[in-house]
C-alpha cells in the first residue's frame, strides 16, 4: 500500500520507556585525540508487539576511528512507544497486517535517534569518547525493509 493510500489520521503514542540494550568501548592501540574525526555506522529497526500497543524502536551505533576500520564503542538503545489507537493502523484487507504512515516512521526514527544520542553522551562521558557526539541526522534516510513482530 502506498503512502498516498493510507488514510490521515492522528496516531495517538507516548514513549514508555527507554531502554540501554548493550554499550561499549573498544581501546585502540594508538591514543585517540580530542581532535579525532569519529565516523558513525547508524542502524533503525523496528519491532512492534500488537498485543501490547508497543512499537520498538532499536537504535545501534557503532562509532568508527577516522580511519573508517577501527571500532572504537558502540551503543544499542531502545525506545518504546505506546499506540492507543494502534488498531486503527491494521489493513483492511488483512488483520494481520500493520501498516504505519511513513510521517510516523519518520518521527518514531527521529525521537529514537535523538535519544540515542543523549545516552550517548551520558555512556561515553568522561572516556576516550567523549568527543564523540553523535551529528544531527535526518530520518527521512532510513528506509523501512521490513517491521518485525515480537
Amino acid at each position: 500500500m502506498t503512502d498516498s493510500k493510507i488514510k490521515k489520521f492522528k496516531i495517538e503514542y507516548q514513549i514508555k520507556g527507554v531502554e540501554i540494550l548493550d554499550f561499549g568501548l573498544k581501546h585502540s592501540q594508538e591514543p585517540v585525540l580530542p581532535s579525532t574525526v569519529y565516523h558513525f555506522n547508524i542502524n533503525v529497526q523496528h519491532k512492534i508487539n500488537p498485543e501490547m500497543k508497543l512499537v520498538f524502536v532499536i537504535v545501534s551505533v557503532n562509532v568508527m576511528h577516522e580511519d573508517k576500520k577501527t571500532l572504537l564503542g558502540n551503543i544499542n538503545a531502545s525506545c518504546i512507544f505506546h499506540i492507543a489507537n494502534f488498531d486503527d493502523l491494521k489493513s483492511k484487507k488483512d488483520d494481520k497486517s500493520i501498516v504505519f504512515p511513513q510521517e510516523t516512521i519518520d518521527m518514531f526514527n527521529s525521537i529514537a535517534i535523538s535519544t540515542t544520542r543523549g545516552l550517548m553522551f551520558n555512556c561515553f562521558r568522561g572516556t576516550f569518547l567523549h568527543n564523540a557526539i553523535l551529528p544531527i541526522v535526518d530520518p527521512k534516510g532510513f528506509k523501512q525493509e521490513k517491521i518485525i513482530t515480537k
